[in-house]
């Protein structure tokens, strides 16, 4: 895709490796690839909007660029270039799409079924906080979780999911690591890119 790029995002490495360096590279030009997102990386600490890249508990990330220093985890297991995209996500202000206010019509949420410390992450947005900009619900969006999330261990073992599409199918669609076509859309719209 050929556009200007109007955005920049400044990262650095803590207390990583070669290996979490590089899918974080890889899914940076995912987005990079189709979206005015730039990142550059800053071995000096120079940038006041800094994106830290860390390698700590759990696959995390603030949402939306803080304006100063942020951070994004890629600990064990999120080495994987779909996780991180899924992070960067976060990092340039994406909700989880599963999150969206108007999920209801969408998905049915089983909170009984999702692990206590884990609800939180199927919480619902209002239309105050998360703009959708009127594009429509996307199953296979990088930010969607999976009909299994968080799931706990005796839901699981009866065959229960943590949510089921209304559409049910969808239900295998639901978690992908790809970054979808309104993925990109939505974030091009988000930061104005041309």
């Amino acid at each position: 895709m050929n556009m200007s790029k109007t955005q920049v995002m400044v990262n650095q490495w803590w207390d990583t490796d070669n290996k979490t360096e590089e899918v974080f590279r890889k899914a940076a030009q995912l987005w990079r690839d189709n979206t005015c997102i730039e990142f550059i990386e800053d071995k000096e600490e120079k940038a006041e909007d800094l994106l830290v890249v860390i390698k700590e508990h759990g696959c995390w990330s603030e949402v939306g660029r803080q304006g100063e220093w942020q951070f994004l985890s890629l600990g064990q297991n999120c080495d994987r270039i779909g996780v991180a995209a899924h992070e960067i996500g976060h990092a340039l202000g994406f909700w989880h799409t599963h999150s969206r206010y108007d999920r209801n019509q969408f998905v049915k949420v089983f909170l009984k079924f999702i692990e206590p410390d884990e609800r939180y992450q199927f919480g619902k947005e209002t239309k105050k906080t998360n703009n959708n900009y009127n594009l429509t619900y996307d199953y296979g969006s990088v930010m969607h979780y999976r009909a299994t999330s968080f799931i706990t261990t005796e839901a699981l073992k009866k065959g229960k999911h943590t949510m089921v599409s209304k559409d049910l199918t969808y239900m295998e669609t639901m978690g992908s690591h790809i970054i979808a076509f309104y993925d990109l859309l939505m974030m091009n719209m988000y930061y104005n890119c041309t």
